[in-house]
This record gives structure tokens, C-alpha cells and sequence, in this order.
């Protein structure tokens, strides 16, 4: 009996016809389906097999199935395909997101348009502001500072250093700032002062024009005189209008008018103090027995009406009032400063001969 592969493959012998009819039927009855004798059966199932095999084959053995080997593309093709994936990546972050709702704030990381904002441009914004603001600030105090020192005559004179400092500080600044801008100490603010390109000229007027009793200085001790006859002797008090102290206010006062551009208002003697007015509402005034000498200082190109011995005799309104041990007088332009002291010297004078 042959088997089923040897009738596959069976050829015909010289009796046998070219084309002999089947041995057994090609399509199986029920009984040898169920039972599984029909040789056909394993045929159809081999002849399956073989084709599903040789469709494997040729699946694994095509190149558009195969994987490929990275060294077949060159250097700019993977930079392209890089780009691309970089690409994609990108418009990926940047695709608009639904909101949960229309009225939501939007996070940081999105911008107006809910879009990835990487470029930290809120952050940018907000320093800037910030900074903002305290240039603002900054150019506030700065200006008041301006105003302080314009209000109360400070000078660009050594005496003056340590009211400048507190000007600083009443502005709202600090005082390291202050030491950087106008100097460590008062020589080197006087320094600064002939400099015209430092930065300290930014917060004096252009015309200073306001004289104040200055911060105190050691002034060298004066005996106040005791008689007529040693009143007589100061400087200037040997003229006739100095034995009336009505007209020698009146002469001191004309004076005045034209006076660093008429700044001080008037000068009084009342009760026995010593008033002057300035124009600016601000004013001193002193006992007119605690008053020694008016001097003249030729090297800071003033007048200055001294106390008697380290006495703080004289007090200043200014900066809400304080007590100091002389009263200055400057210009802003040229004056007599000899005409001036022989002024002051004769209501002195005036005032002892009583």
C-alpha cells in the first residue's frame, strides 16, 4: 500500500496510463474527514504549511522588513532626521490645551495664547519691574535730598559736612551712601566740592544763595568786653553810630537788603536777644550778653558773629532747632566782609553802652 507522499510523487510505470484516474477521492467522505484515514487531508495540510512557510520566508528575507543598519546613512541625513524629531517634539509642546474652564487663570508655563512659553519671559518682566520701582523710589529720595539742601543754604564748605550727612539721612538714604557720594569726612567733602565732575554738584542748586548757622566748630575762645570804654574798641565801634544801637540796626539792616540777594529779611535786638529773620520764615537768635565779636574769615570768605568762650549761645531753627557756637555770614557773590563785621560790631557796641 502506498503511502500518501509516495503517491505524490508517484511516476506512471509503461502499462499504467499517462494520467490514471485517483486512487482514492480527492475530496474526503464524511468517515475519512472524522476518522482521519484520508490520505488527501494531510496533503491539503502540508501543501498549507508549506506555502505559510515560504511566505515567512520571504516576509523575513524582504528589506522593507528588516531592520537597517545606521552606518547606510550619512552624517546629513541624521542630522535632518534629528531636526525633524526635534521638530515634531516642539509643535507637540506648543499645541493649544483646552482650558478647563474660560475663565481660568492661565499658569505660568503658558502664555496669553495657552501656548508652552519656555522663554521665562514672565520672570523677565517681573524683575524688570521690580527694578523699576526702586529706581523710582531711589530718584524720590534723591530729589528730596535736592530739596533739603536747597531749603536749608548747605554749602559745599567743610563746616557744612556733617548737616549734609543728616540731610542724607533725612531723605531716606543711607549714610554709606552718603560717605560714597560726598566723602568720609569733611576734608575729603571739600575735595569733592572743587571737583566739578562729581556727583555730589548734582544736589547743590546752581546758585546757592541761603546762609545757616553751620555745624559746631572748636572756635577759639573771646573775652567778652566788660566796660564802655573796652566796647569801644572792637573793630569798627570807634564810629558815631555806633553810641546808638537804633541807628546802627538801621545801618546793618540797610546793608542787608542787597546782601546774598536780600536772603536775610532783618535783624532786631528785643529784650535783649539778638534775632534775625530770613526771608524763608526760618531764623536765629542769641543773648545779646553771651555775643563776643563778629570776625572776619578771609579764607572761607565770610563773616562770622562768634560766643563768648565754647558757648553754644546762638540757636538755629533750622533742621528743628539746635544750638550752635556761631552765626556765619556768606554770599553768593563778592562782598565787604570788613564793611559787614565793623556792622555787627557796632550793635554790639551799641548794645554795651546802653
Amino acid at each position: 500500500m502506498h503511502s500518501w507522499i509516495s503517491a505524490i510523487f508517484h511516476q506512471p510505470t509503461q502499462n499504467e496510463p499517462k494520467h490514471p484516474a485517483p486512487r482514492y477521492p480527492i475530496y474526503p467522505t464524511a468517515r475519512s474527514a472524522t476518522t482521519g484515514n484520508n490520505p488527501v487531508f494531510y496533503q491539503n495540510i502540508a501543501m498549507n504549511a508549506s506555502m505559510l512557510l515560504g511566505c515567512i520566508a520571504v516576509c523575513l528575507g524582504s528589506p522593507a522588513f528588516a531592520q537597517p543598519d545606521p552606518s547606510i546613512y550619512s552624517e546629513s541625513q541624521r542630522r535632518q532626521a534629528r531636526e525633524k524629531t526635534e521638530m515634531n517634539r516642539h509643535y507637540e509642546e506648543i499645541k493649544p490645551r483646552k482650558s478647563t474652564s474660560s475663565n481660568a487663570p492661565l499658569s505660568g508655563e503658558y502664555n496669553a495664547y495657552q501656548m508652552a512659553d519656555y522663554s521665562h519671559m514672565k520672570s523677565i518682566q517681573a524683575a524688570e519691574e521690580r527694578q523699576r520701582v526702586a529706581a523710582a523710589k531711589f530718584s524720590e529720595k534723591e530729589k528730596k535730598l535736592a530739596r533739603i539742601i536747597a531749603d536749608n543754604g548747605l554749602q559745599k564748605s567743610k563746616l557744612y559736612y556733617p548737616l549734609v550727612l543728616d540731610a542724607v539721612r533725612m531723605a531716606g538714604l543711607d549714610t554709606y551712601w552718603g560717605t560714597r557720594v560726598f566723602g568720609s569726612d569733611a576734608t575729603l567733602f571739600e575735595s569733592y566740592a572743587a571737583q566739578p565732575s562729581y556727583a555730589m554738584h548734582h544736589y547743590f542748586p546752581v546758585e546757592r544763595a541761603k546762609p545757616m548757622a553751620p555745624a559746631a566748630i572748636e572756635v577759639a575762645p573771646t573775652e567778652s568786653p566788660k566796660t564802655a570804654e573796652q566796647a569801644a574798641t572792637l573793630p569798627g565801634a570807634s564810629t558815631p553810630a555806633a553810641k546808638n544801637l537804633g541807628n546802627t540796626l538801621q545801618a546793618l539792616n540797610q546793608y542787608l537788603v542787597t546782601f546774598d540777594q536780600g536772603y536775610i529779611n532783618r535783624i532786631e535786638v528785643q529784650n535783649g536777644e539778638f534775632l534775625l529773620y530770613y526771608r524763608n520764615g526760618q531764623h536765629n537768635k542769641a543773648n545779646m550778653n553771651d555775643l563776643a565779636q563778629a570776625v572776619v574769615e578771609a579764607k572761607y570768605s565770610r563773616v562770622i558773629l562768634t560766643c563768648q568762650g565754647d558757648k553754644k549761645c546762638i540757636y538755629s531753627s533750622w533742621y528743628g532747632g539746635g544750638y550752635y557756637p556761631y552765626l556765619q555770614f556768606t554770599s553768593n557773590s563778592p562782598f565787604n566782609q570788613e564793611r559787614l563785621a565793623e556792622l555787627l560790631n557796632n550793635v554790639l557796641a551799641a548794645y554795651k553802652q546802653r
